[in-house]
């Protein structure tokens, strides 16, 4: 169906009352200039009919209803007959009580447990089992502002493309491409003139998101390829208008979004819902998979998205979501009446989890707090929708986390600030990853935060450099660091060829270095009493998590040349302290192990039931 068909039916419906009134020459009239108006509103408006009463259309009928009933009742000259006088006005009054109908049978309060169970089933998980230490090379080191700047950058060095194609901010897209984070923006049109002078768009920007380092790539298309249905084209070519001209008028459509698949294949990967209560709750029903260069278009339901596509959920729909079931968990009544157990959304962000899954991590806060802490976050997966909420009570906010960032002497002593923090386990805390910009949105460092004390802000030029701050804030602390998600422990024995301390606030942070190992160990004061007195020379036996991190923290130390006798006493407390840290760390593996069983599929299953029989 397109619209001009559509702008035909609305302008009949709407002029049909003149037949009563046996008035063909104002019916003719009014519905020539309905048919050309709504054909225009239509045309550049783009709705959906997925709504009630059709949505626009159903309003746009009413409009001209009340139009019929003031032209019949300025020139009807039969005031005798009292029904004819008022039969006009029928037909727009009972729109207009439908509507009001409609509104309280899809107000909160008839739909309470709907709108609270829109977010779908909610597990209730514990964080460190789940999540696990982040790969500091995935870490995110750009925000979209910086991609913005070094996109544009990038385009404007191209003297014919930067002068008539640009980059767009609501365009710049986060995705995961051959195990890497980028930004991906389309070029799109400056205007009426580039887009009738050019017609098609020659290319894309990715830009690392990763390390600021790398060069952004300006990919142009192959021949014949280009893009020429896009949100900036016009016409038939425009990208919405173009989906509801073919097969999507009767469906919502919601972001619009620009991905490259495994092999740099561009595509628009767009939103297709329907309101799960009559005008309001988007529920997602799938994605269209546009090809840019050809305009044909597939359809995949939630569930079956193709493994690259990272977009298929918004996050303005995850913040409904998760407001509706926050807020309505209680029922309907305890919302506004008593206000028990409420909790609510605050900022969200897209990170990408250990296993490479775009999620929405969302503060979950309480409604009746004044302070800026968490009860909990939310992680929804943007490509199924699926929610598991995990419990950190007394965690920082993003906000509370940026204004520690801002407020940190060394960061705003060189004028400069974070943006979008990134919620990660960070050597088996959690902690805030944030890049840090000036002013021009240039990359200046980065800033790791942990969320239960956010006066400490380690701050460096790079992600290691900041991390390397970090772990001396946790081995000042005496935390024992996790650097991966299996926990090997590995010893070593050697000879210490250079030993240094770091002088902290709480104390020495020394690092250690052996003959022929290719890695600087580090460790506080309370680790070992032996490390303030060991020397060049000495024999030590070290502990640590194997990594290939080229500083690593250590979890025993013990330096052989330096044997001391103890107590029985001593010896007896030293022995109960290990176990219980062996105990506490043994526990923590089992529940991973645990966790990681409890998600394997049929087939994993049986097959480790095999290699468990073969033992």
């Amino acid at each position: 169906m397109h619209y001009p068909l559509v702008a035909f039916i609305c302008a009949a419906i709407g002029v049909a009352p003149y037949a009563i009134y046996r008035k063909p020459i104002a019916a003719i009239v009014q519905g020539a200039i309905a048919f050309m108006v709504l054909w225009w509103f239509l045309y550049w408006g783009t709705p959906s009919t997925v709504w009630p009463l059709f949505g626009a259309m159903g309003i746009y009928v009413l409009i001209l209803w009340i139009i019929t009933g003031i032209v019949v009742s300025l020139t009807n000259d039969e005031y005798a007959e009292t029904w004819k006088y008022f039969a006009v006005w029928v037909p727009p009054a009972l729109m207009i009580v439908t509507y009001t109908v409609i509104a309280y049978l899809g107000s909160e309060l008839v739909n309470t447990s709907t709108y609270q169970g829109m977010i779908g089933p909610v597990e209730t998980r514990t964080w460190s089992e789940d999540i696990q230490p982040k790969n500091p090379d995935h870490m995110r080191m750009a925000n979209k502002d910086n991609a913005l700047y070094l996109a544009q950058k990038a385009i404007g060095q191209d003297g014919t493309i930067g002068s008539q194609f640009q980059v767009e901010s609501e365009e710049v897209t986060l995705q995961f491409v051959n195990g890497k984070l980028w930004y991906v923006a389309p070029l799109e049109f400056r205007g009426y003139s580039t887009w009738s002078a050019n017609g098609a768009s020659p290319g894309y920007v990715m830009i690392s998101a990763e390390n600021q380092d790398t060069e952004p790539k300006l990919v142009r298309f192959s021949e014949g390829q280009d893009m020429r249905y896009s949100p900036s084209a016009y016409f038939g070519y425009n990208l919405e208008r173009h989906l509801r001209e073919n097969g999507y008028l009767d469906k919502g459509i919601g972001d619009m979004n620009f991905e490259v698949d495994e092999q740099g294949k561009a595509w628009w990967i767009v939103t297709i819902f329907t309101p799960a209560i009559w005008w309001d709750a988007e529920r997602v029903e799938g994605v269209a998979i546009v090809d840019p260069a050809t305009g044909a278009s597939t359809f995949y339901h939630l569930g079956v998205v193709p493994e690259w596509v990272d977009r298929v959920v918004p996050d303005n729909y995850v913040k409904n979501y998760i407001t509706w079931w926050g807020e309505y968990r209680n029922g309907w009544l305890n919302s506004w009446w008593g206000k028990s157990n409420i909790v609510e959304p605050g900022d969200t962000s897209l990170i990408y989890s250990d296993n490479d899954q775009p999620e929405w991590v969302t503060d979950i806060t309480s409604a009746n707090g004044k302070d800026d802490s968490l009860v909990g976050v939310m992680y929804t997966n943007s490509r199924t929708g699926k929610s598991v909420y995990y419990a950190v009570p007394g965690g920082a906010t993003n906000s509370a986390v940026l204004d520690a960032v801002k407020n940190n002497t060394q960061i705003s002593f060189k004028k400069l600030h974070g943006s979008d923090p990134q919620l990660y386990n960070v050597d088996g805390t959690m902690a805030c990853v944030v890049p840090l910009f000036n002013d021009s949105s240039a990359f200046q460092g980065v800033a790791i935060v942990p969320i239960d004390n956010v006066q400490e802000v380690a701050v460096g030029a790079t992600q290691y450099d900041a991390l390397e701050q970090y772990e001396k804030f946790l081995s000042d602390k005496g935390v024992k660091t996790a650097l991966g998600k299996d926990r090997n422990l590995a010893t070593i024995e050697g000879t210490v060829d250079r030993i240094n301390a770091d002088v902290t606030g709480t104390g020495n942070l020394y690092y250690i270095h052996l003959v022929g190992v290719p890695h600087l160990f580090t460790a506080g004061v309370g680790d070992s009493p032996k490390l303030p007195v060991t020397e060049r020379g000495d024999k030590v036996r070290i502990t640590y998590y194997d990594s290939s991190r080229d500083v690593v923290p250590i979890h025993d130390f013990d330096d052989l040349s330096l044997p001391l006798s103890e107590s029985s006493d001593q010896s007896k407390v030293r022995t109960d302290v290990q176990n219980a840290r062996d105990a506490q760390e043994s526990a923590e593996d089992a529940r991973t192990v645990r966790s990681e069983v409890e998600h394997m599929s049929d087939s994993d299953l049986l097959k480790l039931k095999k290699e468990i029989g073969k033992q």
